[in-house]
């Protein structure tokens, strides 16, 4: 008989895939600020947790199929689609994809990164992974190392922030920190410590700090503290994570582990949504509806959208396979 599979990074997943699609929606700006300070910062530090030196080309190969396929065949879906409708997006579509800026070339069509909607998270893990590979093979010393990652991620902030870097480079590095903090968690043996009241009360404190020095856009890699804002997501992610821990096994959390095992699938989907502007259009144009009524409606489409293609696409073998859906 197998092990018992720990889900508590399922449920961190599924936490923060939930607050991701929060987030696009009509709430309270406070709740936006808390949820825009850890949440993509959360999928990173879950990334470092698990990884591990092994063979370049099989590093190399792992990270293309497991994110630059779903990213390609993403966009590449709404792109084909855009230009056979002759749609308006089109254009938007391959300078977000590429993440450059679309004045380069005289058009208006981006302001911007985040041109393809929050698939931008995809090609910036790709490059945090490799980058973070690459680092641990050429600095063998822990303290050196440390120090370049910190360095490549205030870096990449500085520059990503004033000028555009094509394909999300400066993102993924500018995430490097995260992945890092999760990396130096599992060598700790993070899931065999106990969590001390005071560390849990001190991780609280820069979460509370975090809510009063800005709220910060990673994919616009806008910070308006970054020391603040880094050690802020690392500690709601902290608390996060002992939070789950905590959690016993049952159906709701069964169900809330299953989201963040198919968090790449859901952001895909609710990519497609997101850039094709489903929801809005339906919503708002179709239905012309106004008020409370419409953003009620609207954020529950953002939502449903996105919960009922992981329940319906897993069915199909080929997007288990594209989507590495296990």
């Amino acid at each position: 008989m197998g092990a018992k599979r720990d889900i508590t990074f399922d449920l961190m997943k599924g936490i923060a895939i939930l607050a991701m699609l929060c987030g696009h929606c009509v709430i309270p700006e406070f709740l936006h600020h808390f949820i825009y300070m850890w949440h993509m910062p959360l999928f990173f530090m879950v990334s470092g947790y698990f990884f591990y030196v092994k063979p370049w080309k099989k590093s190399l190969e792992s990270s293309i199929r497991g994110l630059m396929v779903p990213y390609v065949i993403t966009c590449g879906i709404v792109l084909i689609v855009s230009l056979v409708l002759s749609m308006d997006i089109s254009e938007k579509v391959i300078f977000g994809t590429i993440g450059i800026s679309s004045a380069w070339f005289g058009s208006d069509a981006m302001v911007g990164y985040g041109g393809n909607g929050p698939l931008w998270f995809l090609l910036a893990l790709f490059w945090c992974r490799i980058i973070y590979d690459a680092l641990s093979r050429m600095i063998l010393n822990k303290w050196l190392f440390g120090g370049a990652v910190f360095c490549l991620s205030v870096l990449s902030v500085m520059i990503g922030s004033k000028y555009y870097v094509p394909f999300y480079l400066a993102h993924g590095m500018a995430a490097l920190i995260f992945y890092y903090v999760g990396n130096i968690a599992h060598n700790m043996n993070i899931e065999k410590s106990e969590c001390k009241i005071w560390c849990s009360l001190l991780m609280l404190c820069f979460v509370a700090f975090g809510m009063f020095i800005g709220e910060p856009y990673f994919y616009a890699l806008y910070f308006p503290n970054w020391l603040g804002n880094v050690l802020a997501a690392i500690c709601a992610s902290g608390v996060i994570y002992y939070i789950c821990r905590l959690c016993g096994n049952n159906k709701l959390m069964a169900w809330l582990a299953y989201v963040g095992r198919m968090s790449l699938l859901l952001l895909s989907v609710h990519g497609i949504d997101y850039m094709f502007s489903f929801s809005k259009t339906l919503v708002y144009s179709r239905l012309a509806l106004e008020g409370k009524i419409a953003g009620l409606l609207f954020d529950s489409m953002l939502i449903f959208i996105p919960l009922l293609g992981i329940v319906v696409l897993p069915k199909f073998s080929l997007v288990r396979i594209l989507f590495n859906v296990k």
